[in-house]
């Protein structure tokens, strides 16, 4: 079970819990599991340590920076970035999950930049994977864009939900997904979202 709790979330359910997470409630082999929360901003460094107060600059540093359990906000702006080869993707039934930063609905976007039009295929914005939750974002595609290739030329979905043998869900929640060359949400027909 997931549910909101003042600036965080909190994860419910069963299982082993590391040495770096808190265990709220041990009565029956349920706990409470707090979340690391992580942020990224147009402000920030990838040399920094990812939090609130000193953010990460790109949501590549955020995502294979964090472990499952973890919660990435992204505070409001326009994100131009590249995310070949980065998956969010949790793990065991735990969600990683990257969301709007608290209060930032409807601000937060995702664009590649014009250098990967050179690229073929033309890479997805996001690709998700098992146990992965996106929530709250603007995938914006690169559909009319100056220099962009055509749908004939390189297909591409706002977000690529891909799920080898079906081992777990996928969230997307909130978000907007706009002006891409081929769908929204190219779903693999083994993925369960």
């Amino acid at each position: 079970e997931i549910s909101q709790s003042g600036r965080g979330l909190h994860i419910i359910g069963t299982g082993a819990v590391t040495d770096e997470r808190r265990c709220k409630d041990k009565t029956n082999q349920l706990f409470d599991l707090y979340t690391k929360k992580r942020f990224v901003a147009l402000t920030g460094n990838d040399t920094a340590d990812g939090t609130e107060l000193t953010p990460w600059r790109t949501w590549k540093r955020a995502i294979t920076g964090t472990v499952p359990g973890d919660c990435i906000y992204v505070q409001p702006g326009v994100y131009e970035e590249d995310l070949s080869g980065c998956v969010l993707q949790g793990a065991n039934g735990v969600a990683k999950i990257l969301s709007c930063a608290p209060g930032a609905l409807g601000k937060v976007t995702l664009r590649l930049p014009d250098s990967a039009f050179a690229l073929r295929p033309v890479p997805n914005p996001i690709e998700m994977r098992a146990w992965g939750w996106l929530n709250g974002i603007i995938i914006e595609g690169i559909m009319d864009r100056a220099g962009a290739p055509t749908r004939d030329q390189s297909p591409q979905d706002g977000i690529a939900a891909r799920d080898s043998g079906g081992t777990g869900a996928m969230r997307i929640t909130n978000c907007i997904i706009r002006r891409c060359l081929s769908v929204g949400i190219g779903c693999a027909a083994s993925s369960y979202l």
